[in-house]
């Protein structure tokens, strides 16, 4: 026998009761979920860097241990080689008149590389470091350093989205892609075939692939001394002067002696005119005085003669 319509309607309302309910212990699992997957290395104001998986990580990279652990010092000289490119544009031009120029400066990477290197040392190859700060330095606030980093085993994935060189980018209105662009101060230390990411695309921003080995290595080599089996270098030997040379050469020391001596006559000009100017100067601040003086008198006269005229009336 069916139901009747009013107890259907009872249990599907009871059902959207229940499932109303749930929602909100939905919602605070999906948050402490996603909360979870995030760790924040530092934070002061609107400065933050934190550590956080990174979606497109395969299954294995999730469970490798961290394949980068480097020093500050060691970050800094990897991050000190990026180099950022305006593509063009008005606000481009005005913000970066000098061209390409790198993006960190000294007091970024003294900021960010002790942070970023101690999230490196957490970090496995399924996570990235993501970080938002605004420079230190002034001239360099009008927008942040935005992007993030991962380390893989033999590459450093380094990201841009925002930078001071191409102004403040409205986040509700993505810049286009090609808005800049990213390099690295020697070349051979990117990964090979990795030039169109540099430039960025919809789907991604402008993105380098840092062979960090090679760039720490190249850091650490040693200037290899001169075996004493290849002796010492045989001097160059002196060409004979022509007279040509010696004349030239006698020449420009009498002009320099010449302007040399033209340089001592309008020294001492100047400074005879100097001790004019002084003395001028002493002269008209004594009659200055004697003038004062002067016109005391007089004034003290002035009053005496009206003071007898006063009487005598």
């Amino acid at each position: 026998m069916p139901l009747p319509y009013n107890s259907l309607s009872m249990r599907s309302f009871r059902a959207t009761c229940r499932l109303l309910a749930l929602l909100p212990l939905a919602v605070a699992l999906s948050d402490c979920a996603s909360t979870s997957n995030q760790k924040v290395l530092y934070q002061q104001g609107r400065n933050v860097v934190r550590l956080e998986s990174d979606s497109r990580a395969s299954a294995s990279e999730r469970v490798s241990q961290s394949p980068a652990a480097m020093t500050p010092k060691e970050v800094a000289a990897v991050l000190n080689g990026v180099i950022i490119r305006p593509s063009g544009g008005l606000m481009s031009a005005v913000l970066n008149r000098g061209g390409d120029e790198p993006v960190f400066n000294n007091e970024d990477l003294d900021l960010l590389a002790p942070i970023v290197a101690s999230g490196l040392n957490q970090a496995t190859s399924a996570d990235r470091i993501n970080f938002t700060f605004w420079s230190p330095t002034k001239g360099r606030r009008q927008a942040p350093i935005s992007g993030f980093l991962s380390a893989h085993d033999s590459y450093l994935e380094f990201s841009l989205t925002q930078h001071p060189a191409v102004g403040w980018q409205d986040p509700e209105n993505p810049p286009s892609p090609n808005a800049f662009s990213l390099n690295y101060e020697r070349e051979e230390f990117l990964l090979p075939g990795s030039e169109d990411e540099r430039k960025g695309s919809f789907k991604a921003p402008p993105t380098l692939h840092i062979n960090y080995r090679r760039v720490l290595a190249g850091r650490q080599t040693p200037v290899q001394p001169v075996p004493a089996s290849m002796g010492h270098p045989e001097p160059v030997p002196l060409q004979a002067s022509t007279p040509e040379s010696l004349e030239s050469l006698q020449r420009q020391i009498r002009e320099l002696t010449e302007l040399n001596r033209q340089s001592q006559v309008r020294a001492s000009q100047a400074q005879a005119e100097r001790d004019a100017a002084k003395e001028d100067l002493s002269r008209l601040r004594q009659e200055l005085a004697e003038m004062k003086q002067l016109l005391a008198d007089k004034v003290l006269e002035l009053n005496r003669l009206k003071n007898k005229s006063s009487g005598n009336k």
